[in-house]
Parts: C-alpha cells; structure tokens; sequence
C-alpha cells in the first residue's frame, strides 16, 4: 500500500514539473528577451561597483584585460631610422637636391648644418649634414632616391628599426582605465556634499587627470616617431685626382727639382745643427783629456843630467 502512494506521489510530481517546465518556456517565449534588461542592468551595477572601489585605489599602471581588445585594433607601430654618408662633387648643389627629395616624397628637414667652401672652379667644396622626417611609408623610396643622386657616392651606410607596438598598446589600455577611473570620480564629485569629501575627490581627480596627460604625451611622442621615420645624411666633398697625361713639361722637372733640393738641404741643415750641439757637448771633455795628457807627459820626460863638481 505503502509503495502503491509512493509511485503514485512521484507520477504526481512528475507531472508538476513537466507543467512548471512548460510555464517557463511560455512565458519566456512570451516576454521576448524581458530578461535580457534585467541581466545587462545587474551586470552594469557590477560593473559600476567595481570601477567605483577601482576608483578609490586609482590604479597607476592600469589592467591588462583590454590588451587583446586594442591589439585587434592598432597597427604595427616601428620606429625607423637610418643614417647615410655620400660623397659628392659639389656639396651646395647636393644639399639642394637632398632637400627637394625630402619635400617631394612628403617629408621635411628637421635639422640641418652646412659648412660653404668653394674651390677654383666654384664648385662647393664645404660639408653638410641634414636629419630629414618622412612619412614611413615613404622611407625606402628616399633613401633609394639619395643613393642615386646625380654626382653621389655612398661612403656609408646604416639602418635600424624598433617595434614599440607592445608598448603603445599598454599605454592605451592604461589611458582607458585612467580614463573610466576619471568618470567615476566625476560622478562621485557629483554626490558628494561635504567639504572635505569634496576636496578630497578633487585631489585624486587631479592626480588621475595628471597621469592621463603623462600618458597622452607618451602615446603622441610614440606616434610621432612612428609615422615618420628618421634619416641622418652626411654630404662631404669628393676630390678628384688629377689626370696623368703622359707628358712631362721642363717647368714640372723644375718644380720637382727645387722642392726636392728643398728636403735635401733642410737634411743638410738638420745634420750640421745637430752636428754643432754635439761639438759643444764634446768640446769640454776633450779640453780636460788633452790636459791631462800633456800634464802626464811633462811628469814622464827624463830631467836633465846636473854636471860634475
């Protein structure tokens, strides 16, 4: 009898559930997504609690959880620079050209220096240096055009690059933070009535808005170098030698004569000064050695014989 009411209350309940089971689905087939709201809402006030007691600690480094999110969004950031050495026959005219490839590839001369010299031709013989900034995407054309500059020879050569993308994306993710830190202390600043509640939002308020000024400096430093990259070039004089025509005039012997003779008689006079010091050096020591000597021979001869009583 026992077991009969036993079967029969779960057969019972059985159904219940089945019947509840239905309710839900009906009514949430009914309402749409009336949860969804209410979901959202509950998620916001977590959200909104969570930044608040952030806000109290102002976070100085920031959270990493919106890394990946800016990673999805930012570019490679590459810091380009190259240096370039180039001889060239006139330095004025290629400091020009320099000059004009940078404006024609969309850059510009950050720093420059020139040193004039002219020779008797009236060619520039002096030197230059020039630090351009062009667009990044621009970079190898310049430098391919600076190579291939009428009258250019490439001395030397050197590049280097940085990527700073890892970088970048953290001061990102740490403006964002310092940024909602600053929302939430602009609604806190709302709320407070107390004086020193006040004063007191208002010093981390300033704190945080400090951070967020160091950090926008960094970003827009790194954009900067980012999207122009950097080329140091160096245009120094090459001097051509002299054609050998084959032929010698009696004015070229001449000329080579004389400045030889020149070096022989400097030689000559180099040794008869020298010559001289050394005589002086030597003149006392053989003074005193030939007196010596002629005193030993005085002391040396026999004394003549004295005569016979």
């Amino acid at each position: 009898m026992n077991r009969r009411f036993a079967v029969l209350g779960g057969v019972v309940m059985g159904i219940a559930a089945l019947l509840v089971a239905c309710g839900d689905d009906t009514q949430s087939s009914g309402s749409g997504d009336s949860r969804q709201p209410v979901a959202a809402a509950t998620s916001a006030k977590g959200t909104l609690s969570q930044n608040a007691s952030d806000a109290a600690a102002v976070p100085a480094t920031g959270g990493g959880n919106t890394a990946p999110e800016l990673g999805s969004t930012v570019d490679r950031k590459i810091i380009f620079n190259a240096t370039l050495a180039l001889g060239v026959d006139d330095v004025g005219a290629a400091f020009n050209e320099a000059t004009r490839l940078a404006r024609v590839n969309g850059g510009y001369i950050e720093q420059s220096n020139f040193t004039n010299a002219t020779d008797n031709n009236d060619k520039s013989r002096g030197s230059a240096t020039l630090t351009i900034r062009v667009p990044a995407d621009r970079y190898d054309d310049l430098l391919a055009s600076l190579r291939t500059m009428s009258g250019a020879k490439v001395q030397r050569e050197g590049a280097k690059s940085s990527e700073v993308t890892e970088q970048y994306i953290d001061l990102q993710s740490r403006l964002r933070n310092l940024q909602s830190t600053e929302a939430q202390y602009l609604k806190l600043l709302d709320q407070t009535k107390s004086i020193s509640d006040i004063l007191t939002v208002n010093d981390r308020l300033n704190s945080v808005r400090a951070q967020i000024e160091q950090i926008q400096g960094r970003i827009n430093a790194l954009d900067k170098l980012t999207d122009l990259a950097t080329v140091d070039v160096t245009l120094s004089p090459v001097i051509a030698a002299k054609a050998d025509s084959g032929s010698t005039t009696l004015g070229d012997v001449w000329q080579t004569s004389w400045e030889r003779s020149l070096v022989v008689a400097r030689g000559f006079a180099a040794a008869g000064v020298v010559a001289s010091v050394a005589a002086i050096w030597l003149a006392a020591p053989a003074l005193i050695v030939f007196f010596a000597l002629r005193r030993a021979r005085r002391h040396a001869a026999p004394r003549p014989a004295e005569p016979a009583a």
